[in-house]
């Protein structure tokens, strides 16, 4: 049996992470989080509630390194704006699939918020390559 403690851990890193503004504040994937607590077990609960069709088309014609993904910083504009072929960055980030990890100045470092986004992008790569 996990300790109070290993069991906070756990839900961080599955389910925590997201921010959306320069404050540090961390926020928690609340459908997740409620359905893990109601379910008693963890699971990615997230990616079952419907994938973007516009995101698996998207997916279908990029190449990106998921990897790459977690060393970018960008400015705020392009987070906000419309997506397109060429930019994925807006995609991934209005999307949930990519959230702020770092601030400096005008410019935001983007990564993968949480295992449970982790595991859905992976499983979106491989189901498309």
């Amino acid at each position: 049996m996990e300790s109070e403690a290993d069991t906070i851990d756990a839900l961080h890193q599955k389910y925590d992470s997201y921010r959306f503004s320069d404050s540090e504040e961390l926020v928690y994937n609340p459908f997740s989080l409620l359905c893990a607590f109601s379910k008693g077990k963890m699971a990615n609960y997230w990616i079952k509630t419907g994938i973007s069709k516009v995101f698996v088309k998207y997916l279908t014609r990029s190449d990106f390194d998921l990897m790459e993904l977690q060393k970018l910083w960008v400015t705020r504009e392009r987070m906000e704006a419309m997506y397109s072929n060429e930019d994925s960055i807006p995609l991934l980030f209005q999307t949930g699939y990519l959230t702020i990890q770092d601030v400096d100045g005008d410019f935001y470092r983007l990564g993968i918020p949480n295992g449970e986004v982790r595991s859905a992008l992976e499983e979106q790569i491989r189901q498309q390559g």
